[in-house]
């Protein structure tokens, strides 16, 4: 699984959310989210990072893991 592809399963089941919710919520097919999460497909359009990230209320950086690092770069 890719970092973006746990990321994007932990967001959305934290906001209690199933594929269908989601692939409903951005205009795609749950069998793009299964891929997205399941690290099927790792270059995800960046279209559909930014509007998984607003539905599940977090940051493209987030979704990415770039938010962690540039953290750990500044601690």
């Amino acid at each position: 699984m890719s970092v973006i592809g746990e990321n994007i399963k932990k967001y959305r089941e934290i906001r209690g959310l199933t594929q269908v919710d989601l692939a409903a919520a951005i205009g795609e097919s749950k069998q793009t989210i299964w891929k997205y999460e399941s690290g099927t497909v790792t270059n995800v359009p960046l279209p559909n990072i930014e509007a998984i990230a607003r539905v599940l209320h977090c940051s493209p950086a987030e979704l990415s893991g770039w938010a962690d690092n540039e953290q750990q770069a500044i601690d």
